[in-house]
């Protein structure tokens, strides 16, 4: 159904299958299992009956459909169409797929059928980011390496999720990641904040903020699985990052014991 073009889709795959697992592979299958059983319609286990959701995000990850619906909702022809060319006929079947699946939604309220990524979806970057640091982690031949758009992409998905800021908190901030290939440069977002709420997640980097967090792609992760173990770079006004990678956490990992994946 999808081929791995982006990083995470394979092992993602491959952790719907029984196998004998280190500690990575342990704590990507556990947060896969996490996210499995808070499928909206009702928990699934881990089997047969829970692969067509795995298939399908997986899918929608490796055709770039997912980074699609990141930003905003749209029509499906605009799904499509915002992917690159050779990927389109895939983003199609996946777009179906995604929407059997739940992952992405009728948005509510609209005259035309718009898509929208589903709060499903959204939690779904955990096990897809807990995929991708284990084919990090066993230096895999046949990984794909994390690029720009999913970066964009992961963050635009997740920093909705979060609640509970301090309620005086006023800042922008910027996340980044620096990518591997220096020709890519920075990815990442800038993210405002008014009093204790996210208004706004941008992905020009143009837009200034002396208060921000950065890192690589491996680094990102363990922050978000292990905020105390975070080793990102930091600047301004800590308590704005720290507030941002907290609540991803406990949106995404908190309920998966880091110490599978130590």
């Amino acid at each position: 159904m999808t081929t791995a073009r982006r990083a995470g889709a394979l092992a993602l795959l491959e952790l719907a299958r029984p196998a004998t697992r280190g500690e990575e592979g342990r704590f990507a299958a556990a947060t896969l299992e996490r996210w499995l059983h808070e499928r909206p319609s009702g928990p699934l286990a881990p089997g047969p009956d829970s692969e067509p959701a795995i298939e399908a995000l997986a899918a929608g990850w490796s055709s770039a459909a997912i980074h699609a619906l990141a930003a905003r909702p749209l029509a499906a022809a605009e799904a499509v169409a915002a992917v690159a060319p050779d990927g389109r006929k895939a983003a199609i079947h996946a777009l179906r797929a995604m929407e059997v699946a739940e992952l992405i939604v009728p948005e509510p309220d609209s005259d035309e059928k718009r898509l929208a990524a589903s709060e499903w979806l959204r939690r779904g970057m955990a096990p897809l980011a807990a995929a991708a640091r284990l084919e990090i982690a066993e230096s895999r031949e046949d990984a794909t390496p994390i690029d720009p758009r999913d970066v964009e992409a992961a963050f635009l998905l997740t920093l909705p999720l979060i609640e509970g800021l301090p309620e005086e908190m006023c800042s922008s901030c910027r996340l980044t990641v620096p990518m591997p290939d220096p020709r890519l440069g920075l990815a990442g977002v800038v993210v405002q904040i008014e009093w204790g709420r996210i208004v706004s997640i941008s992905t020009d980097l143009t837009i200034w903020s002396d208060t921000y967090a950065s890192g690589p792609p491996l680094d990102w992760i363990e922050a978000l699985i292990d905020p105390s173990e975070a080793r990102l770079d930091a600047a301004g006004a800590l308590d704005v990052p720290l507030a941002l990678v907290e609540g991803l956490h406990q949106e995404l990992f908190a309920e998966v014991s880091p110490a599978l994946g130590a």
